[in-house]
């Protein structure tokens, strides 16, 4: 039975361990784009707010995904500049 317990012990701090490195995980290592907001999003349950707020504002600013005047990427561009900011 004692040794039963140690296993499960050390299972533990095992699986401790490996979640704690997952959460260790330097989010700004991944390259730009999903998998990189999904990790920021694990850390920061706020930063999808953001992300709709800062789309909103764009938005709101008159640019467009791929419209006629192709300012998709100055929409992409404001929105990860907005989530940059502070606040």
């Amino acid at each position: 039975m004692k040794m039963g317990a140690m296993k499960f012990v050390a299972a533990a701090i095992a699986l401790s361990t490996l979640s704690t490195m997952s959460m260790a995980q330097n989010c700004m290592q991944l390259p730009q784009g999903p998998a990189r907001f999904a990790c920021v999003s694990k850390k920061n349950p706020a930063a999808e707010g953001k992300l709709e707020h800062c789309k909103q504002q764009a938005l709101d600013m008159g640019l467009r995904p791929g419209t006629g005047m192709n300012n998709g990427p100055a929409l992409r561009d404001y929105v990860q500049a907005c989530m940059h900011r502070p606040g």
